[in-house]
């Protein structure tokens, strides 16, 4: 397992907080917005990115996030925040009595039966998410979020392209050579499936979790948020 340096762990943290404040404003707005609403549905508004190693999901959230103001937690933020109890304190801080109760009646749901004999962190990842859907609109990239969160509601987005196309990405980002990517690519991949099975016990591939699937070898960055807006337009998450 990779040891964090001390500078990483400060970016980490730089990065949650700057997101947590990003979450509690856009959670002031869609109170102020929806104040009246009558039926407030299970959880906010909100994207999941899964993408193949070595393509953009963070720039793909953070244009999402330029246009909507919403709060991205990738991978490795959700990871730190399951394991915080004083984030994990923060976000409920807040929850009002109908919406703690939901989160609690959506982990037990959501964990049993199927999904009993979880790791302890799975269990604080499934909670900490559905709390932070409950109460703000946001994008999650990463950790099988989009099989967590309420299957009809929000869009579900897959970044794929052939594995070749991948590790040229992926060398020219973090600054390896070809044959090196792709041992890398397949390596992490593995981790991801494994990770998948375990505690979803589907296909990680699997085409029919997401609702648009984009292959960025064939389609650019700014096409790829170009058809996004398109189905959240046609959907009336966005005008």
């Amino acid at each position: 397992m990779a040891i964090r340096t001390l500078s990483e762990k400060r970016t980490t943290n730089q990065m949650l907080e700057r997101q947590m404040r990003n979450w509690e404003i856009a959670r002031s707005q869609d109170h102020r917005q929806k104040a009246d609403a009558d039926m407030p549905a299970a959880v906010k508004e909100f994207v999941t990115i899964s993408r193949s190693v070595g393509l953009p999901g963070a720039a793909l959230a953070e244009r999402l996030n330029e246009r909507l103001g919403w709060p991205v937690f990738d991978r490795e933020l959700l990871r730190t925040m399951a394991g915080d109890d004083a984030c994990r304190a923060r976000i409920f801080r807040d929850l009002d009595e109908r919406a703690e109760n939901w989160v609690q009646a959506f982990v037990r749901g959501f964990l049993q039966p199927t999904f009993v004999g979880r790791e302890a962190y799975f269990n604080r990842l499934v909670e900490t998410v559905a709390a932070l859907s409950r109460s703000a609109p946001g994008i999650f990239i990463g950790r099988g979020v989009d099989l967590i969160l309420p299957r009809d509601l929000g869009l579900r987005v897959r970044l794929t392209a052939d594995r070749a196309f991948c590790a040229t990405q992926y060398a020219a980002d973090h600054g390896v050579t070809y044959d090196a990517a792709m041992r890398e690519i397949e390596a992490i991949e593995r981790d991801r499936a494994r990770y998948i099975k375990q505690n979803f016990h589907v296909l990680p591939d699997e085409a029919s979790r997401f609702d648009l699937v984009v292959n960025l070898e064939r389609v650019t960055i700014n096409e790829a948020i170009d058809l996004v807006f398109a189905v959240m337009r046609s959907r009336g998450i966005v005008k």
